[in-house]
């Protein structure tokens, strides 16, 4: 069985901040802000290509159990999809 992958899309970038994380999209020369909790999700995912550690990772950082962790990280990434390859 293949492990889940997650990778930016070509064209992507971002800077950390302060106050969150920003998202470059070269493609588009267009940008969008994410704060804070979401930017912790958004560098656990564009840092890790293993969607399961990925998983485990974000669930410490927000404290919530499994169910509920794959729900927020779901609805993350439907509001990012232009932003991430999804395979598995």
């Amino acid at each position: 069985m293949q492990t889940a992958t997650i990778q930016l899309k070509q064209g992507i970038g971002y800077a950390i901040e302060e106050n969150g994380v920003t998202i470059l999209n070269n493609r588009l020369h267009k940008s969008e802000f994410i704060s804070y909790p979401d930017a912790a999700i958004w560098l656990v995912l564009a840092r890790n290509n293993d969607l399961k550690v990925s998983q485990k990772m974000i669930s410490a950082i927000l404290n919530l159990e499994k169910n509920k962790c794959n729900n927020y990280i779901n609805s993350c990434l439907n509001n990012w999809k232009n932003y991430f390859l999804f395979n598995g």
